[in-house]
């Protein structure tokens, strides 16, 4: 998959915020971006800019955590990294805290992050994928999000494509939520195996153009572990998405975790 491919053979570009693959991996109508997290965490926008030496040293340049307040730590634990290379992060435990990784929107000269800056509209035939493992036995009480959309919230949006996993909702299971125009429509992952994803899980959203009628129209393959799962309705083939990976609370607890190992999206030029 995208990510195994790119995270192996990688020539970064730091200044841009670009991991591409070396010469044999190169795809000349394409642009990939590959985060590891090798680079610092994703820590609140400010303290990209912070004057504290060691802040500014841990801060992730391409991604960026948020919570219910712009810029601060409210109802967020702070990132950290684990042994086996992945990072966790999550709440402090209050009803509808939320945190959600998403590209770096810091504009501090120097610090603008290619993540953001390039446009990723649905009819460039996108592809995300990001790997998962839900980080606390408590897991009946938060919402997990992950994909492209258009806000940093589990409830839909205008238009986008994500994964999300939530235990009343779902029965745990993961849900392919597509939106398109406002319109949107959430299904039940059945053919993928219940649980709490304790372990990691690759996910996996392919767009492409699908010739319906002599007219194109672009439509979303949602992948679990590389087993295609759902297949959506046409999608708004202008409409511009953002990578976020998100927790929200929907209970009072001790806080709540999810782990993430690596983040990849690719785009046609």
């Amino acid at each position: 998959m995208l990510y195994q491919r790119l995270a192996v053979l990688l020539l970064a570009v730091p200044a841009l915020g670009l991991a591409m693959a070396t010469a044999d991996e190169l795809d000349p109508a394409r642009v990939a971006y590959v985060e590891d997290f090798c680079q610092g965490l994703p820590l609140v926008r400010g303290d990209l800019a912070s004057a504290d030496a060691g802040t500014h040293a841990r801060a992730n340049p391409h991604f960026e955590i948020q919570g219910r307040v712009e810029d601060a730590y409210t109802g967020i634990t702070l990132p950290d990294k684990e042994p086996d290379g992945s990072i966790h992060f999550g709440t402090v435990g209050a009803l509808d805290d939320i945190a959600v990784i998403r590209p770096h929107r810091s504009v501090q000269a120097g610090e603008v992050t290619a993540w953001n800056t390039t446009a990723w509209p649905v009819e460039k035939n996108l592809s995300w994928e990001c790997l998962l493992r839900n980080g606390s036995a408590s897991w009946n009480i938060k919402s997990v999000f992950a994909g492209l959309k258009t806000s940093a919230d589990p409830a839909p949006d205008q238009d986008g494509v994500y994964f999300r996993w939530d235990h009343q909702a779902s029965r745990d299971r993961w849900l392919a939520v597509e939106s398109a125009g406002g319109t949107t429509t959430t299904t039940e992952l059945t053919s993928h195996p219940a649980g709490i994803f304790t372990r990691f899980e690759e996910m996996h959203l392919k767009i492409e153009t699908y010739y319906e009628a002599q007219m194109g129209a672009w439509r979303a393959r949602f992948y679990i572990d590389g087993q295609l799962l759902h297949t959506s309705g046409p999608l708004t083939a202008t409409a511009e998405l953002v990578p976020f990976v998100g927790i929200k609370q929907v209970a009072m607890s001790n806080g709540e975790w999810l782990f993430v190992r690596g983040l990849a999206l690719a785009r046609d030029f």
